[in-house]
């Protein structure tokens, strides 16, 4: 969130663990100053024990320097996780560290070494003269439908499950609104 998007009286006793966010206060107040913050909420308000905000220690505007898929990993783990009533789900946007695979095959713009790599630690044969174009179309052959995504196999390891927003729809995500 930059300072420019936060609220004048909306942010109440800025410390670890203790926020108060007021409704329909939305105006600039400065420039500059961006601030993580790590929350969730349900049916019944906002979870204990879940809340973490910092400082950005960058200057570009570009938080995922701050928020990258290790921090998010472990806040998720440490923090999150802990707090959540049993089968819940979490709802994320398509932040790239929400989105991390394992093993997750290459493009058509991957180099033939990432493509080659890739069909070796699947087991997949392939000759070693064959043009990218045909190391692409075994790939997709052989790769899973489905995305081996990092988040949801904690969360499912948990008992709950993930479910994205779809992308490109700021509408359903109110901290896409600017």
């Amino acid at each position: 969130m930059r300072a420019r998007h936060t609220f004048t009286a909306a942010i109440v006793g800025l410390r670890i663990g203790q926020a108060i966010l007021l409704p329909d206060t939305w105006r600039p107040v400065a420039k500059g100053i961006s601030l993580i913050i790590f929350h969730a909420g349900g049916t019944s308000g906002f979870i204990p024990g879940a809340l973490l905000i910092f400082k950005s220690h960058l200057k570009t505007g570009d938080y995922h320097g701050d928020m990258n898929f290790l921090n998010y990993k472990k806040r998720l783990t440490e923090q999150l996780i802990p707090s959540l009533l049993p089968r819940s789900v979490l709802i994320i946007d398509n932040a790239p560290y929400h989105n991390v695979q394992i093993n997750k095959p290459p493009t058509k713009n991957s180099t033939k070494a990432e493509m080659t790599e890739w069909l070796t630690i699947n087991n997949v044969p392939f000759a070693e003269n064959m043009l990218k174009v045909q190391l692409y179309d075994l790939i997709n052959a052989n790769k899973s439908p489905e995305k081996n995504v990092v988040i949801d196999n904690i969360m499912s390891e948990h008992g709950h499950s993930v479910l994205r927003l779809s992308p490109y729809h700021p509408d359903l995500n109110p901290t896409d609104h600017r």
